[in-house]
């Protein structure tokens, strides 16, 4: 008997109600909970010795329509009476003669388990408790307006290599799981009505979810958060779940769908922990990382988050990129040399940087690169510095006026044009830096293309807010700076014209183009670079492909074109447990996030079998705890309903006192972030991370972060709340996938409740990075998260630091009340606080402007041990990142990915190379 698996929607136009619900169909149960199709070849055989099975596979990650074989491992002389291959996707194999060996073709993209069973007159054996996992990815050929998952997968405790973890397809008769559409967990979170990154013109209509175990329909809310479906299994068996999504191009009418096929398997099942091994691919090289939702977005001016710089910096290519391991030498790229005042492209002020550009360079397109297309890429990045979420104010705080380091700054046509001038004729590029002390700039004139447009029409008392020429180079290497086509962005509306007008229009703060929700689609899922790569296939939370540029010249310091690795394949997945059989088989040579802190002892079972090799390096940047002065307590009751604690909770410094002497460090650093050995995290006090320049390394000595619930219940005594003796409650708020601070918020809840004698009981609960990244980046008296988990990686500069931490208008504080007015917490409310404040401010502008190393070292330590002292901020840490990758990887080719900069928080697969003999 022959059912193929449920038919997809047809192509016709739904009628608009079906877009805003997701069906799920019932499917007809025809063997044991499992549809099969089975092909059968005749002719049975005797057995002669008891059955055993080895069962192996060629591929444990491979792209749709791609082939695999199958082999079920027999010793010699065993026969069989009949073989089944079971795929996982509704489809099964039965083998009646030969070696048993199939080969295999997933026609959609899925996760996918493999389950083998051999028969003989007498006996049966099966793989069920040693199932195999296969990923299988889009294919290049897949239709670019069809959106094929992925489905992220939690619910039932799931165990892989005696570990807990994430995203198991094996759960136990009678579990439940949540499905939930993986692009709903993506920073830029996809619904229905999103645009389809491969064809923007298409958009998704509706989510159709086929399970054979019930029927429901859940309404969509269409609040773009992730909708999660919650399905429980009553029978054993292997279940196929199909996630179809229906596009539609609103133009046309016309309709594409895409499926995502994902195994459970209900009973005494589990994966397979000694996987086979599989032959490694010299021309490929594949990081399969645990990180559901996937990257933020491609555009640089936009991009600030390493998930999103790690594809970037493989096509795109800034003026000048940091050598090797060092921070402090540079290569040209885009640009022909390293400006210098010996070469006389650095004035003799240090205000003046010319870079002659590398003409020889040409995007993927064929364009040759010039020096306006340098102009305009700057350009972007200015004119977004002001947009909540941007990375475009690390460079503006030196080119633009503004009351504070971290803006708002003057995005005028005039003013941008000031501080980037270039020339056609000699192919150059000038920053014109402000002056590191306060000047006036009445008669200052715009100059750009050789005209004088004559003086500015406004006059600015400005200064270079703390941006030190020697941090410049290391600043022009960020990846916002990343050059792109001009041509290429106004072919797709992303480039503005040279008017003041259009200027005006996209540094509003309404029509912004760096607003999220004016983010020009085609340029935020496509690319158009000088980079090593050009961007092969984007499946927004599923996958990426990067192919050599055709048109890539290797400039100084990188692999020459025909030395490049020929492809790289980035997974974004939903489990745990496929990282780790990719990594385990030689699949994948990477696997970010495959390991929690929890996992290193496995982890280390792989290193000490030769598997997998790992290096530590510490990460420049700081884990930390941030108070709210300004709750949206509404916005915290709809996660804990309880929360009653008043919005400016926090502005109270008793209370700040009380929970942070609440925090236990030594567990957090010694527990939470230890594990068979490893320590992956280093305390410090203050805001500026070991190894930041210009800051002295006494301060955690002199102010140690103390542990001592007596000394939190005499400061909760102080507070008028404990006066009143109201039971308070409110969410303490972590990003989902961060077990290790799972564990410290719930040991932390407990001391608070410890030491306010019951008074306060705290909720940890998790929310999507996607949630975590927008809450972060809401103006003061909108974020509803109380107290929360942050995190903040910038450079070397201290400047990197005081301004988004500690800063007016700071990409942090700001969403944490840290601005004048701020209801409840401002100059009027707390005097003696926000005289601190102010004073700290103060400090942080001396510092910034002086150009005296030990006046500028004496400033940050004054005002951070302001911060430290007004408890702003608990729990403060440096994080130690451990980089996994596959023995066949050659460890000297890692330099940029562990510079300190980098901290391997990505990886440079450009700099990759195999083994000698892979």
């Amino acid at each position: 008997m022959t059912q193929e698996p449920s038919n997809q929607p047809s192509n016709a136009k739904k009628p608009s109600a079906l877009k805003w619900i997701a069906v799920i169909i019932v499917v007809i149960v025809i063997i044991g909970a499992l549809v099969v199709v089975v092909e059968t070849h005749q002719k049975p055989s005797v057995t002669s010795k008891p059955l055993s099975i080895a069962p192996s596979t060629t591929a444990v990650a491979t792209l749709a329509d791609s082939n695999i074989i199958f082999n079920p491992g027999l010793p010699a002389g065993t026969t069989f009476t009949k073989l089944v291959w079971n795929f996982g996707n509704g489809h099964s194999t039965t083998v009646t003669s030969g070696n048993g060996e199939v080969n295999y073709s997933y026609q959609y993209p899925g996760s996918y388990l493999v389950s083998l069973s051999v028969y003989n007159k007498t006996s049966m054996v099966t793989n069920n408790n040693s199932l195999m996992l296969i990923t299988v990815n889009p294919s290049l050929s897949t239709n670019p307006a069809a959106i094929q998952g992925p489905i992220t997968l939690s619910g039932s405790s799931a165990v892989y290599n005696n570990a807990s973890s994430t995203g198991n397809q094996t759960i136990g008769l009678n579990g439940w799981v949540n499905l939930t559409y993986g692009g709903l967990l993506d920073p830029t979170p996809l619904t229905v009505g999103s645009n389809v990154s491969g064809d923007t013109a298409y958009t998704i209509q509706s989510f159709t979810w086929v399970i054979d175990n019930g029927t429901q329909t859940i309404a969509d809310n269409n609040t773009g958060l992730p909708e999660t479906i919650n399905v429980t299994f009553t029978t054993p068996g292997f279940h196929v779940v199909n996630l179809i999504t229906e596009t539609e191009d609103t133009a046309t009418g016309a309709t594409v769908n895409g499926s995502y096929l994902m195994t459970i398997a209900v009973g005494n099942y589990s994966i397979r922990v000694n996987v086979p091994k599989v032959a490694i691919n010299p021309n490929l090289v594949v990081n399969a990382e645990y990180l559901p939702g996937g990257l933020n977005t491609l555009d640089p001016a936009i991009a600030y988050d390493f998930t999103s710089d790690e594809v970037i910096e493989e096509i795109y290519q800034p003026l000048v990129v940091t050598n090797g391991t060092s921070t402090t030498q540079f290569n040209p790229v885009i640009a022909r040399n390293v400006p210098s005042v010996a070469n006389g492209e650095v004035t003799p002020n240090m205000l003046n940087w010319t870079f002659y550009i590398n003409t020889s360079l040409k995007f993927s397109n064929g364009d040759p690169v010039n020096a306006y297309d340098v102009y305009v890429s700057v350009a972007r990045a200015l004119l977004f510095a002001n947009d909540p979420g941007t990375p475009g104010w690390t460079l503006a705080y030196g080119l633009l006026p503004a009351p504070s380091i971290s803006g708002p700054f003057n995005e005028s046509f005039y003013w941008i044009h000031h501080a980037v001038t270039w020339n056609n004729t000699t192919q150059s590029v000038t920053f014109h830096m402000l002056p590191t002390n306060l000047t006036w700039l009445s008669n200052a004139s715009a100059i750009y293309a050789g005209v004088n447009y004559g003086p500015l029409n406004q006059s600015y008392p400005v200064t270079n807010y703390g941006l030190p020429t020697s941090f410049l180079l290391a600043l022009w290497e960020n990846p916002v700076f990343d050059v792109m086509d001009y041509n290429w962005l106004v072919q797709h509306g992303a480039a503005p014209q040279n008017t003041s007008a259009s200027y005006a229009y996209w540094s509003n703060s309404t029509t912004s183009p760096g607003l999220l929700s004016n983010w020009n689609q085609y340029v935020h899922y496509n690319t158009m670079g000088t980079g090593p790569y050009y961007l092969a296939l984007y499946e927004p939370a599923t996958s990426v492909i990067l192919k050599v540029n055709p048109y890539y010249n290797a400039t100084q310091g990188m692999l020459p074109k025909s030395k490049l690795i020929k492809e790289v394949e980035i997974e974004y997945l939903t489990s745990e447990d496929a990282a780790q059989v990719q990594l385990e088989s030689g699949e994948a040579q990477f696997g970010t996030g495959a390991f929690p802190i929890s996992q290193t002892s496995a982890l280390l079972s792989y290193v000490n079998s030769g598997v997998l090799q790992t290096a530590q390096v510490p990460a420049f940047g700081l884990y930390v705890y941030s108070y709210n002065m300004a709750i949206n307590v509404t916005g915290a009751q709809s996660y804990d309903s309880k929360t009653n604690i008043p919005a400016n909770f926090f502005t109270n410094l008793s209370v700040r006192k009380a929970f942070a002497y609440a925090f236990n460090i030594s567990y957090l650093i010694n527990v939470s972030y230890y594990d068979s050995g490893i320590r992956f995290a280093i305390p410090f006090s203050g805001v500026f991370p070991p190894g930041a320049l210009d800051v002295p390394s006494n301060i955690t000595s002199q102010y140690p972060q103390i542990y001592n619930l007596s000394m939190a219940r005499f400061y909760w005594e102080q507070t008028p709340y404990y006066k009143s003796g109201t039971k308070l409650y409110f969410p303490l708020f972590n990003v989902a996938g961060n077990p290790a601070n799972d564990e410290m918020d719930t040991v932390w809840a407990n001391d608070i409740n410890a030491a306010t004698n019951g008074q306060v009981t705290v909720l940890p609960v998790d929310i999507s990075y996607t949630l975590w990244l927008d809450y972060g980046a809401l103006p003061p008296t909108q974020d509803p998260m109380p107290l929360w988990y942050d995190t903040w990686v910038g450079f070397s500069p201290t400047t990197q630091y005081a301004s988004p931490m500690l800063g007016p208008f700071g990409y942090d504080d700001w969403t944490d009340g840290f601005a004048y007015g701020t209801p409840g917490w401002n100059n009027t409310t707390n005097p003696n606080q926000w005289a601190n404040v102010s004073e700290m401010w103060n400090l942080l502008n001396l510092a910034a402007e002086s150009t005296n190393a030990s006046q500028i070292s004496l400033d940050y330590y004054k005002a951070d041990v302001i911060a430290i002292k007004e408890f702003f901020y608990v729990g403060t840490m440096e994080p130690v990142n451990l980089l996994v990758f596959s023995t066949a990887i050659n460890p000297s080719s890692l330099a940029d990915t562990e510079n300190p900069v980098q901290g391997a928080n990505l990886v440079i697969y450009y700099a990759l190379q195999y083994k000698a003999g892979v």
